[in-house]
């Protein structure tokens, strides 16, 4: 069975990250190149996000990148396979049989794609999750702007 990957492209860094990829990647290779179909998460989610891992970081005497790479393992990377199964094949070839500790360093390496693939819903589960492990323990930013949620959905307030 053979797995690929795909990899967003919003800015000229999302390019580098991706001529990276494809220079490391095994030949030979098929490219494919589509106008971008999933609608992007806001940057008030993506911002929200990337300041509850230094939060809790600073919280926890940890890096963000560890911090954000042990939420992946934990959250991410399980509630984005479910939903996608391209991916979860993808994760399952590249990290199937990897101890914990290699899955970690790949993922803060950047060769483990996981939120910048997530539509907002997905990421919305992800960082509910999150919200609802930390947010006992660790001052996170605002918890009034939980505006990355989808209309309509429901904040559990279990730990």
């Amino acid at each position: 069975m053979t797995t690929g990957w795909q990899h967003i492209v919003r800015d000229p860094a999302d390019l580098v990250t991706l001529f990276s990829r494809l220079g490391s990647a095994p030949q030979p290779f098929t490219v494919s190149v589509s106008p971008g179909e999933k609608k992007p998460r806001g940057l008030s989610q993506n911002g929200l996000f990337h300041a509850w891992m230094g939060e809790i970081a600073k919280a926890t005497h940890d890096e963000p990148n560890s911090v954000k790479a042990d939420c992946h393992i934990r959250w991410g990377i399980p509630i984005f396979r479910v939903e996608d199964d391209e991916y979860g094949e993808f994760i399952q070839a590249a990290l199937g049989g990897k101890t914990r500790a290699k899955v970690k360093e790949m993922i803060e390496a950047g060769y483990v794609p996981c939120t910048s693939l997530m539509t907002k819903g997905t990421l919305s589960r992800y960082m509910d999750a999150v919200w609802r492990h930390y947010s006992p323990h660790v001052a996170l930013t605002d918890s009034e702007a939980l505006k990355w949620r989808p209309e309509g959905a429901a904040r559990k307030e279990t730990t």
